[in-house]
């Protein structure tokens, strides 16, 4: 369930605007002359797979096994994860994140989503084998200084945001994949110009601190979902702490 994931952004929400009022000063960088911020993608790999490991051939293997010698009996367990849905979560979680934290002002999704800029800019910007976008995105590149002219003038944002996510799994105690495991988030962030020149670049990983129980590589999908959740959201709060207010 997500009832986990909803305590941890609404705590976190509580913490970082304590934290606001109370500082005497404004912390962070000043993003008032970038505002209105577009977020324009947001990426992470297919697969989640362990730490380390690249294919999920070697999982694929020991599965197939297990299932034609009947050894998986709950259903409710997995041995690999897709984040064809996490992505969109991880959208809708950074989103929030903004809008509560109100440092930035970010615009509409759809407005820039369909904008004529958007769909026909970066045709060349192929998604990288492995890799998804969350629902209503192109993948894109932040090195495109046509596109983010383009949807600059037409839509009249200031800035860009790409995001990209890593999503993994690693064991921390137990021994050949059986014990306790938690959830590992990378993300990557570049905030461009109306001209393409990076104006910020964001990289951090964090770590769930919840932990879950694995068996022989298998686990339960949704209780491996919800330490995903919580390592998005510490990601986007460590991200929007980097900023102060904009006045715009």
């Amino acid at each position: 369930m997500k009832i986990k994931y909803l305590v941890f952004l609404a705590a976190a929400g509580i913490l970082l605007f304590s934290a606001c009022k109370s500082s005497p000063r404004p912390r962070g960088k000043d993003f008032s002359p970038h505002a209105p911020l577009a977020l324009v993608t947001v990426v992470s790999n297919q697969d989640i797979n362990w730490e380390g490991e690249k294919t999920r051939e070697e999982d694929f293997i020991s599965g197939f096994i297990r299932n034609t010698l009947r050894l998986n009996r709950d259903a409710s367990r997995v041995r690999i994860s897709s984040a064809d849905t996490m992505i969109d979560e991880a959208d809708e979680i950074l989103r929030k994140v903004i809008a509560d934290a109100r440092v930035f002002v970010l615009a509409d999704k759809e407005r820039i989503t369909d904008s004529h800029a958007y769909w026909t800019s970066s045709r060349n910007a192929n998604l990288p084998s492995g890799q998804i976008v969350a629902q209503g995105y192109r993948y894109l590149n932040h090195r495109d200084r046509q596109f983010a002219a383009q949807l600059s003038e037409e839509n009249g944002v200031r800035s860009l945001l790409y995001v990209n996510f890593t999503f993994n799994k690693k064991m921390v105690s137990g021994f050949a994949k059986t014990g306790r495991c938690r959830a590992l988030v990378k993300m990557r962030a570049v905030v461009v110009s109306p001209q393409g020149k990076t104006v910020f670049r964001y990289e951090i990983e964090t770590r769930s601190s919840d932990r879950i129980d694995v068996k022989s590589g298998s686990y339960d999908e949704e209780e491996f979902m919800d330490l995903l959740r919580e390592a998005i959201g510490e990601a986007c709060y460590r991200f929007i702490w980097k900023f102060r207010g904009t006045r715009i």
